[in-house]
């Protein structure tokens, strides 16, 4: 229901809209009545609000804030009966709408508010109560395939066309269990064989105020790509994937799609057509890690449960990420081999949890609560150092390897794996050239990265901004000079080294930075602050 079907389509005679006629497609779906100029912070979108001007009616600033105010809640229009307080809607008005893009209703005197109001909702009413209907016959149709033991083909078919959408039902391994094509996409199905899909990136999921366990994401079918409205099916028995074209998905489809997934993931499960997935190497397990849709404890723990994912202990998380890969088949090929290394190197190991996506395999060591973090760490660290070396050259591309802190706690989960790649992202941005890389050895940079830019600039000002205008106006390093000198515990001869500098070389450039920071090097808090400010620094310029 739109402002063209109040106008032309109802009981209502005479309603005329006097601007804003390009916007006469603006759904209804509910009515307001604007008696108070403080109700307008109530009014909601695609809502009817009806006046009789009264709260106006001698006002012109207020006859035209009102417009615009409107304007700006969404609302669906403004309509004003005639003959109480207006002969006719001020021309002030009908300008003001006709710029701002509101349209404006002039109602009959003779109808009053509740006979409008009851006219919208009735046809509301019965919008809802026929999409009920047809929810419910659908819903009973999939029921009786089901218990007829029809199969999984005919219920897509059934779900496709009453929806109108191509849809194809996968596993979690992009396997194609079913599907069913609208006209215009039939091509896609070459004779009788299935068609072949891949991911194609990972998924951008949606709002967590939208229904939950949902995303969009792109999926490549036969050579072409594909925008997809995925529902994960429950227990994780599946994806239903609808293909969003020109139009998208409606609301009441949206919810019967997840009124029927109970159904069809009941017939992937006795129709045997689903993959039986290792408990050591799941995407959707992935996808949870990389989502931001937010999910309850509850939700965690039956994710976890699922996968047999021991959210009571301790853990830390290492991430294998590939770069330089050759094409797709290359790098799902390296995962495959990663996947399989790992799961034989640590075939003893009794807490081991494997996820992958694309490009990036995820492992989960996990330690008893009375262990320490730190001697977690170290172990971890030690293990994969390990496995790296016994990779030798079998992994033909890049390979980054990150080291989260220690975590528990079930809602920590996520925050492990993000370690993880803020402590990747790190190396990459100060090129260090060490394959792995823990988050535990670079916590300062961690911490001052949550800090903002104009906090982090302050650092800088207050500790070692002589220095960097020096660099700057005499195109030196002396910032790189002082962070090696520190790290290299303010030893000459191993910072000479490690700079290729000549010692007398080396303690000139020292003199030189004493005198732009106005002391000497004797005092521990006032270098373990300079050695902040270098720090926020290199975080500025990345």
């Amino acid at each position: 229901m739109n402002l063209d079907w109040l106008i032309n389509s109802t009981e209502l005679n005479n309603f005329k809209c006097v601007a804003g006629k390009s916007n006469l497609n603006n759904k209804i779906l509910s009515v307001n009545v604007l008696d108070n100029p403080d109700v307008i912070r109530w009014i909601k979108k695609d809502e009817l609000v009806l006046t009789t001007g009264y709260i106006f009616k001698d006002d012109t600033e207020a006859q035209i804030n009102i417009i615009r105010e409107l304007k700006e809640t969404g609302c669906s229009a403004l309509a004003i009966k005639i003959k109480r307080f207006f002969e006719t809607i001020p021309s002030i008005m009908i300008e003001e709408a006709e710029k701002v893009g509101l349209p404006l209703i002039e109602v009959p005197f003779y109808y009053s508010f509740s006979e409008i109001s009851k006219t919208i909702y009735n046809a509301i009413y019965s919008q809802e109560f026929n999409e009920n209907l047809l929810q419910y016959n659908i819903i009973n149709t999939l029921s009786s395939i089901f218990f007829e033991n029809k199969g999984i083909d005919v219920m897509i078919n059934e779900l496709s066309h009453f929806i109108s959408k191509s849809i194809i039902l996968m596993d979690c391994e992009y396997n194609v269990i079913s599907a069913s094509f609208t006209p215009e996409y039939e091509h896609l199905v070459n004779g009788i064989d299935l068609p072949k899909v891949s991911s194609v990136g990972t998924a951008s999921y949606i709002s967590h105020t939208e229904i939950s366990d949902t995303a969009y994401t792109n999926l490549k079918i036969n050579y072409e790509i594909f925008r997809f409205y995925i529902i994960t099916l429950p227990n994780f028995t599946g994806m239903l994937c609808i293909l969003i074209d020109d139009t998208e998905l409606t609301s009441p489809h949206k919810m019967l799609l997840e009124k029927v997934k109970s159904i069809i993931s009941l017939e992937i499960t006795r129709s045997d057509k689903i993959k039986t997935i290792s408990n050591s190497y799941h995407n959707f397990f992935f996808d949870f890690l990389i989502s931001e849709n937010k999910k309850s404890e509850k939700e965690i723990l039956e994710i976890c449960n699922f996968y047999d994912f021991d959210y009571t202990k301790k853990r830390v998380c290492a991430s294998f990420i590939l770069e330089n890969c050759e094409n797709d088949q290359h790098r799902n090929k390296i995962i495959s081999t990663l996947q399989k290394a790992i799961s034989n190197t640590f075939r003893d190991h009794q807490n081991l949890f494997l996820c992958a996506n694309n490009n990036i395999l995820s492992l989960f060591l996990f330690y008893k609560l009375e262990q320490s973090n730190i001697e977690a760490v170290n172990n971890t660290y030690n293990i994969v150092y390990d496995f790296y070396n016994k990779l030798g050259d079998s992994i033909s591309c890049t390979l980054h390897i990150g080291i989260s802190r220690c975590h528990s706690g079930i809602t920590s989960i996520r925050t492990a794996f993000r370690d993880t790649l803020n402590c990747i992202n790190l190396k990459k941005h100060q090129n260090i050239n060490e394959p792995i890389c823990c988050y535990s050895n670079k916590h300062e940079y961690h911490l001052l990265s949550e800090m903002s830019e104009a906090s982090l600039m302050k650092l800088c000002e207050d500790t070692i901004m002589p220095i960097i205008e020096f660099d700057k106006d005499n195109n030196t390093n002396l910032i790189n000079t002082l962070k090696v000198y520190y790290l290299s515990k303010f030893n000459c001869t191993d910072t000479a080294k490690k700079l290729f500098l000549h010692r007398n070389t080396l303690i000139n450039r020292l003199d030189k930075i004493k005198e732009l920071l106005h002391g000497d090097f004797s005092d521990n808090d006032k270098m373990f602050s300079v050695y902040l400010g270098i720090c926020a620094y290199e975080i500025l310029k990345h």
